[in-house]
Parts: C-alpha cells; structure tokens; sequence
C-alpha cells in the first residue's frame, strides 16, 4: 500500500512539473502582435438642400377628378440639391398633416422626377418611401408633385382638406 501511495504522490508531482514547463513555455513562446492595416475613413463637404420647402403642399376645395385629368393638374415643384462633393443616399416621403379633414383614401398622389413616373397612388398607401436614390456630388433632381381627389369620392369629401410634406433623409453614401 505504502508503494502505491508513493507511485501515487510520484506520478502527482511529475504531471504538475510537466503542466508547469508547459504554462511557462507557452507564456516564453506567444507573442502579442498589433495590426499595421490602416483603416481609411472617407469624410466629404455633406450640403444637402431642398427648395420650395416654404409652399404648403395642400389640396383643399377639389372636386373628384380621373387619374388623366390628375396628372396634367400644376404641380407642386421642388429640386433636391446635393451640393457635397461626396455622393449621396436619400430616402423621400410624404407626410400627411395629422389636422387634415379629407381621408389619405380619396386623395391621389403622382410624383414625377425627371422622366420617370411613380403613381398615381393614394396618399393612404404612402406609408412607405415615394422614392429613393444615390445622388452624385454635384446632383440636382426635380420632382413634380401632383395631388387630386379621387373620382370616387362623394360629395361630403368636396371642401374638406389635406396636406403634407415631403420629408427628405440623406446620408452619405459609401464607395
């Protein structure tokens, strides 16, 4: 028994020697290594502007009309201008006015940029983004807003309301 006990203690204090140089070597032989990539950050001159801001986008005392005759109506205009010398992202809504009298459901809504056309869509369904993009440095973009009451609107909708805002949100894009 006193032979087992002493192999015992034996093998015990040869495995702690052994786990000891190994701790010790591996602190001896490991090397911290901080990186050299460089990291590059790219920051621009960011002016981000829209104009005809100060015209209320309104409809009030319309009468139903057809998508046809909705389209050829005066449009609210407004350019969105990025005078960075960086490129652009821009997210574009419409914002109905929570004082509105008129439904978003009979109200129609077209927006043209240059020549592209989207809608006609009711303002109930705007929810989402009316348009988005990049813009290069430099950039300037017309927009064309049209709004009508749609043709199946009834009489209690005639001299009622609406009105909202475009509202714009830009960040710089990444290259």
């Amino acid at each position: 028994m006193k032979k087992n006990k002493g192999l015992i203690i034996g093998t015990f204090a040869v495995l702690v020697a052994v786990l000891a140089t190994l701790g010790t070597s591996y602190a001896i032989f490991t090397k911290d290594v901080n990186t050299t990539n460089s990291y590059q950050i790219k920051v621009g001159n960011f002016n981000f502007t829209i104009d005809n801001e100060a015209n209320p986008i309104s409809l009030t005392n319309a009468y139903p009309v057809s998508d046809t005759t909705g389209k050829g109506l005066t449009p609210y205009t407004f350019t969105l201008n990025n005078a960075s010398n960086t490129s652009i992202n821009y997210t574009m809504k419409f914002v109905p006015d929570s004082t509105n009298t008129l439904d978003a459901s009979k109200v129609k809504v077209y927006l043209t940029k240059g020549t592209t056309n989207v809608g006609p869509k009711l303002a109930s369904e705007l929810t989402t983004t009316l348009d988005s993009g990049t813009m290069a440095a430099g950039a300037t973009l017309e927009f064309k807003l049209r709004m009508w009451l749609t043709v199946d609107a009834t009489t209690a909708e005639v001299g009622k309301t609406f009105k909202g805002k475009i509202q714009v949100n830009a960040t710089q894009a990444t290259q």
